[in-house]
């Protein structure tokens, strides 16, 4: 239905457009897929959806996945990778990355009780004292003996 908005010209009367994107769903997600380069392709793919519409663009609620009730993968060091391909990219990419939420009990920055970091929020805070907020345009062609 946004979508129609905007293709009817609404974006002439509106200045940004947010949208949400997590990588998988928790409750069936492997360790293996917060690893996986092809995982981390996802986000680039679907800000490139958004794009089309020429639009100031916010990443307004983010994590590695959704419905993760039970605090398994998203709260480990695992979770990292895949945070660190939403900061990269929406460095990048977007105008604006918002978290889903700084505290809370599934993908907030602190816990909820005792309102200790979790692991991202160190990733976090290593990506802003390493990287700061200037962006490369690094560009690689894959061969056969490209590797991570």
């Amino acid at each position: 239905m946004f979508t129609d908005f905007l293709k009817a010209g609404g974006g002439q009367h509106i200045d940004a457009m947010t949208f949400h994107q997590y990588y998988m769903d928790c409750t069936t997600s492997r360790l293996e897929q917060f690893l996986d380069p092809r995982m981390m392709d996802k986000m680039e793919r679907d800000i490139k959806v958004e794009q089309q519409f020429n639009l100031s663009l916010w990443l307004g609620e983010t994590g590695s996945c959704w419905a993760d009730l039970n605090n398994t993968l998203s709260v480990t060091f695992a979770s990292g990778f895949l945070w660190l391909d939403v900061l990269g990219l929406g460095a990048k990419l977007v105008d604006v990355v918002i978290r889903q939420e700084l505290r809370s009990a599934v993908n907030g920055l602190l816990d909820i009780s005792t309102y200790q970091p979790k692991p991202d929020y160190w990733v976090s805070f290593l990506h802003k004292k390493l990287v700061g907020q200037k962006v490369l345009n690094v560009t690689i062609t894959p061969n056969n003996n490209t590797f991570l």
